[in-house]
């Protein structure tokens, strides 16, 4: 398999965001368009045991606008966590974001027409998940109109609950340790 392995040079350490949620009442954001494609995704291998389908298109002027603006944040220091989507997609990413700040949060989705498991589990390119303080939203609201990004307050981070909601209907309730004991498992649990 093909593989590409890349390296960068971060000029200042204090110019950096990671993935980890930080703060309580903190908002979580997504920041690029909805998407719900699942051809390839590990939803379908895990769950159905397929590797089929199209594999989501890549928009690189959508790409290169996103990577400019997530660059414009964290210089600006208004993100206090960022991940991009991907392998398992949106559900996974926040699950990380959790697990990795040792934290839980509480997504709110609105799926309407979308598909529950297309939103869940996509791993469509082009989006992030992001959180920020209360008091910088205005900032960064402000930021995102610039560059023309499509941008949704999708929850909050706090308690030591992954929880996740469509319009108003708990689907997912899961500790953050439980959830943290199976992803730091998951190798061992691989070699068995």
């Amino acid at each position: 398999t093909p593989t590409v392995g890349m390296v960068g040079v971060l000029k200042d350490v204090d110019q950096r965001c990671d993935m980890a949620f930080k703060g309580q009442g903190d908002l979580v954001v997504l920041l690029g368009r909805v998407r719900q494609e699942l051809g390839g995704s590990e939803y379908l291998s895990v769950c159905y045991g397929l590797e089929t389908g199209e594999v989501p298109e890549t928009y690189l002027e959508e790409e290169k606008e996103l990577l400019q603006l997530v660059q414009t944040l964290i210089h600006n220091q208004i993100l206090q966590s960022c991940h991009d989507i991907s392998e398992g997609g949106l559900a996974v990413t926040v699950a990380e974001s959790s697990i990795k700040g040792r934290i839980g949060c509480h997504i709110k989705l609105n799926c309407g027409e979308f598909s529950k498991v297309g939103i869940l589990f996509s791993e469509a390119p082009g989006r992030v998940v992001a959180s920020v303080k209360r008091a910088d939203l205005d900032r960064l609201v402000q930021t995102v109109v610039e560059f023309g990004v499509e941008m949704r307050i999708i929850g909050t981070v706090g308690g030591d609950q992954l929880v996740f909601e469509d319009n108003g209907t708990e689907i997912i309730r899961l500790a953050v340790q439980e959830a943290s004991e199976t992803w730091e498992g998951a190798i061992g649990c691989f070699m068995k």
